[in-house]
């Protein structure tokens, strides 16, 4: 073995844990368990490859092999394939021990699924490192399983909860325009459903931006992708915003490369929701009697990329530094403050970057006080078929 020199010893984190030394030679099981007495372990030991993968099937709670290369029955590269058909790299650590120092060799055994390589003769200052790391990052995983299984159980009472409050909301929505459009009711009593009407609005509408965030952030958003014109759809969501805009004298133009088709592969219904609701923030946030400008070209990255450009701008109230660094995140209130007495969740902006990206493009907004934004999304460009 090598000289050890007098370094501080670095604990293992295997108290109370379980340890598979699988080797046949006495003098190194032996040395390896006195590395591991201080923390006390419960060592098992396995000499022959059979054996190992006997005792690893019939429990699941070790945090670590210790695993010779060479066997009386079979190599220590076999044994750990053999793991790794049924338990995955943090699931169950190795760390491959052997007399050999050619790089092959250590490269056989990352291929056959070990996480580490330790070549003899090694002291107890690098066993201790090496096998606390792998055993470190066993647990952190399983720590990490299990906030993510919590989780997903909030999600999942959380969006039943929200999705339950569709119900009697529509109710409410639906007999509040039944009496205003069939009940004779006097000034103050047709102000009041008004607001009703309104609250009620704002309420579907957080309700619905926090299912569409919710699904997002658990992965189960799927995308019905298609050929699509970009400029069809962003002529759809100005005729659709365009009354908004109106209440407000406010003008929307829109300006196109004639020469540029727009086509992008994409979900045509989540493309709208992001023109929706970038073109409503910017009719929201406007004064009275400004324009809206909406332009879409080609142009190329820079990776030199040909991609679809969407800018939109508005004259409204900009954003600060402070504003800018957290503009995308969910939930931020902002400065800048609606312009007609509108609301928001706090919601769309998050949630348009997230299905921004979900098409592998990619969303930036410039802007200073007092002098505007400018949101720019980028779309890969796609071929026209046919």
């Amino acid at each position: 073995m090598n000289e050890e020199k007098n370094y501080p010893e670095e604990n293992i984190d295997a108290k109370s844990g379980k340890i598979l030394i699988i080797d046949d030679d006495p003098f190194i099981i032996k040395l390896i368990k006195k590395y591991l007495a201080k923390q006390n372990p419960e060592v098992l030991i396995a000499r022959t490859g059979s054996e190992a993968l006997k005792m690893v099937d019939a429990s699941s709670d070790f945090d670590l092999l210790i695993l010779d290369i060479l066997l009386p029955d079979m190599t220590g590269y076999d044994v750990s394939k053999a793991i790794r058909e049924k338990r995955s790299l943090f699931q169950l650590p190795i760390l491959m021990l052997t007399a050999k120092t050619d790089i092959y060799d250590k490269l056989a055994g990352f291929d056959a699924g070990a996480n580490d390589y330790l070549v003899k003769p090694f002291n107890s200052m690098e066993f201790t490192a090496r096998a606390n790391t792998l055993i470190k990052l066993k647990r952190l995983t399983q720590s990490n399983k299990v906030l993510q299984e919590a989780i997903e159980i909030k999600n999942q009472f959380l969006n039943m909860t929200i999705h339950d409050c569709r119900k009697p909301l529509g109710v409410i929505m639906g007999g509040a325009k039944m009496i205003k459009r069939e009940s004779r009711l006097d000034k103050d009593a047709d102000e009041l459903l008004d607001l009703i009407l309104e609250s009620s609005d704002m309420m579907m509408n957080l309700v619905n931006e926090l299912l569409v965030s919710a699904k997002i952030e658990s992965g189960k958003t799927t995308l019905n992708k298609t050929m699509i014109n970009i400029n069809e759809l962003v002529t759809d969501s100005i005729d659709k915003n365009l009354l908004n805009a109106l209440k407000k004298s406010q003008d929307i133009v829109f300006e196109q490369d004639e020469l540029f088709e727009g086509f992008i592969e994409g979900d045509p219904i989540r493309i709208t929701e992001i023109l929706d609701n970038l073109l409503s923030n910017a009719i929201k946030y406007s004064p009275l009697g400004k324009t809206i400008s909406i332009n879409v070209k080609q142009t190329t990255n820079k990776f030199k990329n040909s991609i679809a450009r969407i800018e939109i701008k508005d004259n409204g109230p900009g954003f600060s530094k402070d504003d800018l660094s957290k503009i995308f995140g969910a939930f931020q209130r902002l400065s800048a403050q609606p312009t007609g007495g509108e609301s928001g969740s706090g919601l769309g902006l998050s949630i348009v970057k997230k299905l921004v990206e979900l098409h592998n493009g990619k969303i930036s907004v410039e802007s200073k006080l007092g002098k505007g934004s400018k949101f720019i999304v980028d779309f890969p460009l796609a071929e026209k078929s046919g």
